[in-house]
């Protein structure tokens, strides 16, 4: 009974190893995983009991059966468990060296896991060195508790605060709108002027606004650039500083609850206490919200055990862990699979003008258009990962794909690749739903009309950072090629009764909103601003990004706009030219037969489910495929055609795996009906 004891508790132990320490390790680091559902103090006291102690009661369960049926069976049984169990262990190891291929590391494993179970059952030191580590059992938990703020963050959801005033009556209407990785740069011409023509909504709104040119952004990650947008204040640290009200305690909806009633649609960040907000979070809490916890942990754990290239092959894998954005470091920044799934269940008809979407933001736009009325001492503020990837809008609103995923990007390192093709194609779907997001901006302008508030209303559009589109370099860490693409961000003031536009070309930070608004609105901040008001006439000229000061960089020759010019020149038919070959556009098939290369097969990817092409007429906007011929090739081009009739080109190039590849956009208004007759050919 002793032995059958020990190799019970063998059992657990490799498994607090195997199956709790990676998931305690990770979500220890990022407890924001757990801030964004909402998570309280019992849900973590279940996935603590979950994992340490639920997760290994089946094999326990296996194993004791084993036990009854005699000698033979036993010892099979814990070596099997112990082989799968050490296996388990290795494979996170292997999954973090890049390059390797699935086979290699699964063969490893099973050495590995193999040897480990031959080891354990011809030597007693193996085994009592297992049972030496078994207080790993405990200790794992109790440091993932005393070590980690996620225990705070979770009583945090359970505290209060000073009850809610009544609004003040006299107190105009201010709304907040903060859009997510949204460089200026993309909504100017090569002017250096809003381009009216492709983002008419934005340039309605500049031309009777206070647009704040030269505006940066203080932190590059939004973790940390939202919460110095509603806190006035920089960063603190490096690290992901937790953006709960427990946290920053001082921040615009504390600051205005005795004044103003909130309406709050928070994603990333948590400010808004639940005493003011508390009908949301009730709202967004399904009834047995630990189910849905462990649920998401489930596939935070898959991503830790799966290679990554199953990940690429199996298309549900790779859309749940690009939407719930894993990267490399297994930070989870954003939880869009949860959020998601709770729009598409609750949420009523989208937008007019748009198909029903698998996509949660514009459920929640559209929530965040619904609560807006007419009184006086509303607040609302909302944060909308709108134009921030993934890119599957066209500028009317249409889906186009429902893959996560974009060529040239490695979101495991958060970096492009060498190969500039894919990327210009990402930088034109970005600048693609950029302008879907003007056309949500325009149903914004048109709610506070319709309302009769637009007038008396302070009403501030800004963005957490940018985003860079360059070859070998990172997405949102600035260098010096893409420092004005990420750190310059928009920020355009309606002030109170404003009727006039007008620009502003003096340096501000996005720390300067909250002091700017309580200014505008006539209420004194209680705490140490990092920020000043730029109502104020002698407002310093000063720029910090990541605690770091710099100097002023605006001119009227901005070489990242000269690039973005250059590659997409403005106005509305930038966005739809037609590739490298233009001068094929609009051609027949049969007048081209000449010059096609029939040696060359093509395969197209599938851009939605099959299920749902009918419902998307516009599914055939993105085509992207891979090349093989006869013939080696690295380089040349493909054209497009849609009914016969060549509608778009683009270059060749090959991805990490040395696979031929292209990608190319159609325009909309091309593609008549649901089932397009799509063709691409391969030049000689």
């Amino acid at each position: 009974m002793k032995r059958h004891g020990i190799e019970l508790l063998h059992i657990m132990t490799l498994s607090a190893f195997a199956l709790a320490q990676p998931l305690y390790d990770v979500l220890g680091k990022h407890p924001d995983f757990f801030l964004v559902r909402r998570s309280h103090s019992a849900d973590i006291l279940v996935l603590l009991l979950t994992l340490s102690l639920l997760a290994p009661l089946p094999l326990l369960l296996i194993h004791g059966v084993a036990i009854l049926a005699g000698e033979r069976v036993r010892r099979i049984s814990y070596a099997v468990m112990v082989f799968v169990l050490a296996a388990i262990i290795f494979i996170p190891v292997f999954n973090r060296i890049e390059g390797w291929p699935a086979w290699l590391a699964f063969f490893l494993v099973l050495v590995i896991g193999g040897g480990t179970a031959y080891a354990v059952v011809r030597w007693q030191r193996l085994r009592t060195f297992f049972t030496i580590l078994s207080p790993a059992i405990l200790i794992f938990p109790l440091l993932f508790l005393i070590n980690t703020p996620v225990y705070s963050v979770a009583r945090s959801m359970e505290s209060t605060a000073d009850p809610i005033s009544a609004s003040r009556k006299d107190a105009p209407p201010v709304i907040l709108v903060i859009f997510d990785e949204f460089p200026m740069l993309s909504l100017l011409n090569a002017e250096g002027e809003i381009d009216s023509i492709r983002y008419p909504n934005f340039a309605r709104l500049v031309s009777g606004a206070t647009w704040y040119r030269d505006t940066t952004t203080v932190a590059r990650l939004t973790d940390h650039a939202v919460p110095a947008i509603l806190t006035g204040r920089y960063p603190e640290g490096t690290g992901a500083d937790l953006a709960d009200f427990s946290r920053l305690p001082e921040n615009l909806f504390t600051l205005l609850a005795g004044e103003y009633k909130i309406h709050s649609f928070e994603i990333v960040t948590r400010l808004c206490p639940p005493v003011y907000c508390g009908a949301t979070i009730a709202q967004q809490r399904s009834a047995l919200p630990v189910l849905d916890l462990l649920a998401d942990v489930l596939i935070v754990y898959l991503n830790i055990v799966t290679p990554p290239e199953l990940k690429r092959r199996f298309h549900w894998m790779e859309a749940e862990l690009h939407a719930m954005y894993v990267r490399s470091d297994m930070r989870i920044q954003k939880t869009d699979t949860a959020m998601e799934a709770f729009m598409l269940k609750y949420g009523g008809d989208l937008m007019s003008g748009t198909t029903r979407t698998p996509d949660w933001r514009i459920y929640q736009f559209e929530s965040f258009l619904s609560s807006i009325n007419s009184d006086n001492g509303q607040l609302y503020v909302l944060h909308n990962l709108m134009p921030h990837v993934p890119f599957r809008f066209t500028p009317s609103g249409q889906v186009y794909t429902d893959s996560p995923a974009l060529p040239g990007w490695r979101p495991t390192r958060d970096r492009w690749d060498e190969n500039e093709a894919p990327i210009h194609l990402a930088y034109r779907r970005h600048l693609m739903q950029l302008r879907y997001t003007d056309k949500l901006l325009g149903h914004l302008m048109e709610r506070l009309r319709t309302t009769g508030i637009y007038d008396r209303t302070l009403l501030i559009i800004t963005a957490d950072h940018g985003i860079s589109f360059r070859a070998g370099e990172p997405r949102r860490t600035p260098t010096d090629r893409s420092f004005q693409e990420i750190v310059n961000v928009p920020l355009f003031i309606k002030y109170p009764h404003q009727r006039t536009g007008r620009v502003e070309e003096r340096p501000v930070q996005t720390v300067d909103i909250v002091p700017t608004l309580a200014d505008a609105i006539g209420i004194t901040v209680p705490w140490s601003l990092d920020g000043d008001s730029l109502l104020n006439d002698s407002f310093p000229a000063v720029r910090v990004f990541e605690r770091e000061q710099f100097e002023r960089y605006w001119s009227e020759d901005v070489p990242a706009l000269a690039r973005q010019v250059r590659l997409f020149g403005d106005g509305a038919t930038a966005l739809t030219d037609v590739g490298p070959l233009a001068e094929l556009s609009g051609l027949t098939l049969t007048g081209i037969r000449n010059q096609i290369d029939f040696t060359c097969g093509v395969g197209l990817e599938r851009q939605m489910d099959p299920g749902q092409l009918a419902a998307y007429v516009r599914a055939a906007v993105l085509v992207q495929g891979m090349v093989q011929c006869e013939t080696n090739r690295s380089s040349g081009t493909v054209v497009i055609a849609v009914d016969g009739i060549v509608r778009s080109s683009a270059p060749l190039y090959l991805d990490e795996n040395n696979i031929i590849r292209f990608g190319a956009l159609l325009p909309e208004a091309v593609i008549h009906n649901a089932h397009p007759n799509v063709e691409v050919y391969v030049l000689k």
